[in-house]
């Protein structure tokens, strides 16, 4: 290979790593976006069973006595 040769691969490949080092940035960012979601959801979820946990009804509901439940 001439060194033309090997000075056009070269600008290519850092091309290429250019362009995958992009990728990996835009993914890195999606990662990090999803993960905070994931933390909000399992502290909405947490929050759910807590209250689930403490909750107590604050009157009782009898059925209409006009239905016959048979």
């Amino acid at each position: 290979m001439s060194t033309t040769d090997l000075e056009t691969r070269y600008v290519e490949v850092c091309e290429r790593l250019a362009a995958a080092l992009q990728v990996v940035e835009r993914l890195n960012m999606q990662i990090h976006r999803l993960k905070a979601e994931l933390a909000s959801s399992e502290e909405f979820i947490d929050r759910m069973l807590q209250r689930e946990e403490t909750w107590e009804p604050t009157k009782t509901v009898e059925p209409p006595h006009h239905i016959n439940i048979d």
